[in-house]
């Protein structure tokens, strides 16, 4: 089949993309991820110039990334994949999902840094507000409030539309809510429960701030 091709006409004018359904099967079908990521790493070497071969090294990227988890290695290969490809489509897609790496080995100052990345190498993309939105999470996940608070009010500020909003004021109340700042929660949890779905979570969240409330103001 397509292994004759390559191991007996490597010069072939289909070796390359025989490599590629080679991949292909190997992760589609029958799971056998280092058989596929082999297979898309001899495209790659063997025929950079491939039109299959930027593919391919997404490909390698997305196994290590979804089926291995194995994120430190993923973030090698869409690296590689956007200084061997560097007119790759949608850059701007690779750098969120190098972001999101960085976010699973909690690489904070990293995460932040491609997320930035986005916001000004592509202001035009269809990720800046989920990489705004992001950015204030990030704060708030390592317990920078004050700093997660300005994030997320800059956002409501500069994506006025966007239906990420929702989540930016829940931020909002939550920011200030650890940030002690109780009277405000509370207001921002008021206004919030009007629009947001979950309305049960905003009623606890609410209950629980009146609650310290009132007993740090006996």
């Amino acid at each position: 089949g397509f292994e004759l091709v390559v191991m007996d006409h490597p010069q072939s004018d289909v070796a390359d993309q025989a490599l590629h359904m080679i991949g292909q099967i190997y992760s589609l079908y029958f799971d056998q991820y280092d058989r596929a990521l082999s297979a898309y790493q001899r495209l790659v070497q063997g025929y950079p110039r491939s039109p299959y071969a930027p593919s391919a090294q997404l490909a390698r990227a997305e196994i290590y990334h979804y089926k291995y988890e194995d994120y430190a290695h993923a973030l090698i290969e869409y690296h590689r994949l956007l200084s061997l490809f560097p007119d790759f489509p949608q850059p701007d897609r690779i750098h969120y999902r190098m972001a999101r790496c960085f976010l699973e080995l909690r690489s904070f100052t990293q995460y932040r840094a491609e997320l930035q990345a986005i916001l000004d190498q592509y202001p035009d993309s269809t990720w800046t507000d989920d990489a705004a939105l992001s950015l204030a999470e990030s704060y708030y996940l390592e317990g920078q409030t004050e700093m997660a608070l300005t994030q997320y009010q800059e956002f409501l500020r500069d994506y006025p539309q966007s239906p990420l909003g929702i989540q930016a004021r829940f931020g909002v109340a939550k920011s200030l809510e650890e940030s002690l700042r109780l009277e405000e929660a509370i207001q921002a949890y008021k206004e919030l429960l009007k629009d947001y779905p979950n309305k049960s979570l905003i009623q606890d969240r609410l209950a629980a701030v009146e609650k310290r409330f009132q007993e740090r103001n006996r």
